[in-house]
């Protein structure tokens, strides 16, 4: 059986992934991340964990055709409630409210883990705050294309981090500081985004957004300031 081939976003997120005893991926459909790691040696046993059973059943059949059923643990169950002992933990592929819910559930376990690698595919802004609010640290984080697509891959510890710019909920510190290679092309699709929002405020009669309107330009105007940097 051929070595497990991951699509670009996949491949990010397991390349963050440190070596370790025991990694955990939450909601891991078909298991070709757990695969990947355990082929390529990076963990030494792994937990497929995913909350409905019919994903849960293409997991197995998938190890079992890379024999590795007796390395990787496929669980069914809801958030992080069947991966306790897990060194890295990682959560991707999910919307980020979603993800915020199970690490708010599975605080006690997320605390006896080393890290977590977070792939939101909604609410960036929001993962990141939420992780400020409760005790939690982006240490590193990336972007990976995927077909026309740009996703955050984050780096997750315990402790405290201070972020004195709002921006920086926008578009991660880190991203910043390691200038990452797609964070110019990111930063054009916000700008994009926030262009179609004003033009749409522009052709509306209602006076009340335009104070809306205002801190979306400024919001932009700092958007272009960092990818001007770059």
């Amino acid at each position: 059986m051929a070595m497990a081939n991951l699509s670009p976003r996949l491949l990010a997120v397991a390349n963050l992934v440190p070596q370790c005893s025991v990694v955990a991926d939450i909601g891991t459909d078909h298991a070709y991340v757990p695969i990947y790691l355990v082929e390529n040696k990076v963990a030494d046993f792994a937990i497929a964990s995913d909350v409905v059973e019919g994903p849960a059943m293409r997991a197995k059949e998938n190890i079992a055709r890379h024999n590795l059923s007796d390395k990787i643990d496929v669980r069914i169950g809801n958030g992080l409630e069947k991966v306790n002992g897990a060194d890295v933990i990682i959560i991707a592929g999910m919307g980020g409210k979603l993800i915020c819910d199970i690490i708010s559930e599975g605080r006690p376990i997320i605390d006896k883990a080393q890290m977590l690698i977070l792939q939101p595919m909604t609410a960036i802004y929001e993962v990141r705050r939420f992780l400020h609010i409760n005790n939690f640290t982006i240490t590193d984080e990336h972007l990976a294309q995927e077909d026309e697509k740009v996703y955050n891959i984050m780096v997750v510890k315990s402790g405290s981090e201070i972020i004195d710019d709002d921006i920086y909920y926008h578009i991660g510190k880190k991203l910043v500081d390691n200038k990452d290679k797609l964070l110019k092309k990111y930063i054009d699709k916000k700008v994009h985004s926030l262009d179609v929002m004003t033009q749409n405020m522009s052709n509306s009669d209602d006076i009340s957004l335009s104070k809306k309107m205002a801190k979306i330009v400024a919001l932009k105007q700092r958007f272009l300031q960092i990818g001007g940097s770059l």
